[in-house]
């Protein structure tokens, strides 16, 4: 009986330590990373505002849009097509703006970039006096 209670001891014990160690290593964790983890935080949350406002502006520009075409008489083909070119193209913008705002470099962007510097490095052979940065 005494060896049982010895070997649920040591068993609890064990368990006891693997629970420490766990706690121990989350708080190892959120001190290392959460100075980062509030910065990600907040920038979500400005994210998230920067949404809120420029979809109250997208339907802002959609809403004068379609009354200055009403005003003018334009076909309804039109003004639905013109509608719906102004809030998908406005949209995938903002889409494209938050997501450069959370720290993804697009595809667009790193083509763009290349395409600079293909600009730039001929014009350094040219003039080899121009300083790094431009």
């Amino acid at each position: 009986m005494l060896l049982t209670q010895t070997a649920a001891g040591s068993e609890v014990e064990a368990t006891v330590q693997d629970t420490v160690d766990t706690i121990t290593g989350f708080n190892k964790f959120i001190q290392e990373k959460g100075p980062d983890l509030i910065a990600f935080g907040i920038r979500i949350l400005m994210a998230l505002l920067i949404f809120i406002i420029c979809h109250k502006v997208i339907n802002w520009i959609r809403k004068i849009t379609r009354a200055s075409m009403e005003r003018a008489n334009s076909d309804t083909g039109a003004r639905q097509f013109v509608d719906s070119l102004l809030k998908y193209g406005l949209h995938i913008l903002l889409f494209l703006a938050i997501i450069n705002s959370l720290g993804v470099e697009s595809a667009l962007q790193q083509r763009l970039h290349r395409q600079a510097w293909q600009l730039v490095l001929p014009c350094r052979e040219v003039f080899p006096t121009l300083p790094v940065g431009c």
